[in-house]
């Protein structure tokens, strides 16, 4: 097998979106109440995403994401 790189960029699988995106989320809160928020979302790859927000998730929750995409896309 090939030598491990030395430095973090060198090691990711999957390029990362280097910009903040804009997320709407819909969910159930603890009441199984429908709820929707704006959240940012950074480091966005193939492999994760990072959420930037005040408030978190109930664990186990199930959400629906539509990314902004800083080319207008969605």
């Amino acid at each position: 097998m090939g030598k491990t790189p030395d430095t973090p960029s060198e090691r990711r699988l999957f390029y990362r979106l280097n910009s903040s995106v804009a997320v709407l989320r819909t969910f159930l809160d603890n009441q199984n109440d429908l709820r929707r928020d704006g959240v940012i979302a950074q480091n966005v790859s193939v492999g994760g995403i990072l959420f930037i927000n005040k408030d978190s998730l109930p664990v186990g929750c199930v959400s629906e994401l539509e990314l902004y995409l800083p080319d207008g896309q969605k």
